[in-house]
């Protein structure tokens, strides 16, 4: 793994709006559909200056779930959308529709999720006399 510290984290907006989708699904289980329309219009009219394909700076990202977090007095709320914004990710739900791979595309699947998730962390995968490396 190397790390990039000369530029700031940015997540992919396609992450964002995924964790969007598992913050309606945690908050509709609970019974608070204004709760998440509330959010939702905060979100897109934060997203609006973020072209589809774009990255956003991690840190108004990292603010707003804190904001977030307080707001709904859940202070672990990232970790609880984390498993369900993988699923709902444009480029990541085809693995969880598959019940089987080989460990490869176990670590390809990593790679791509934090190359989407952050930009601070680089991972390259090698083969060589049957072992894969990650770097």
């Amino acid at each position: 793994m190397h790390s990039t510290a000369s530029r700031e984290p940015t997540i992919a907006r396609d992450t964002v709006l995924s964790h969007l989708g598992a913050l309606e699904s945690y908050l509709l289980q609970r019974g608070l559909q204004q709760v998440f329309q509330a959010v939702q219009k905060r979100v897109n009219d934060a997203l609006s200056g973020y072209p589809p394909g774009s990255r956003i700076p991690g840190d108004l990202v990292g603010k707003n779930l804190d904001r977030l977090a307080l707001w709904l007095n859940e202070p672990n709320i990232g970790l609880k959308l984390s498993p369900g914004s993988t699923r709902l990710h444009p480029k990541l739900a085809f693995f969880f529709k598959k019940r089987e791979f080989a460990l490869r595309d176990y670590c390809g699947l990593l790679q791509r999720y934090l190359g989407l998730m952050t930009e601070v962390l680089t991972i390259e995968i090698t083969e060589a006399s049957g072992r894969l490396t990650l770097a």
